[in-house]
């Protein structure tokens, strides 16, 4: 499932995606100058079974970019 919608006024646009348990909610600004960028990953712990959140920067999602793609 996969949503994108504009918010906070039409500043800046979200995408939601849900892959089997785990979820991504993406957001930047529509306009470079406000606020940052930044990616929700959520989903549950196999070992414990809790729910586990983690939100990485625009520079933390430059970092990985240029990891994965090396």
């Amino acid at each position: 499932m996969t949503k994108t919608k504009l918010t906070h006024n039409g500043t800046r646009q979200s995408k939601f995606v849900q892959i089997e348990g785990a979820e991504f909610y993406y957001s930047r600004p529509l306009n470079a100058k406000k606020g940052g960028t930044f990616i929700n990953i959520s989903g549950n712990d196999p070992i414990t079974g809790q729910r586990r959140k983690v939100r990485l920067s625009g520079r933390e999602l430059n970092t990985l970019r240029k990891l994965i793609t090396a």
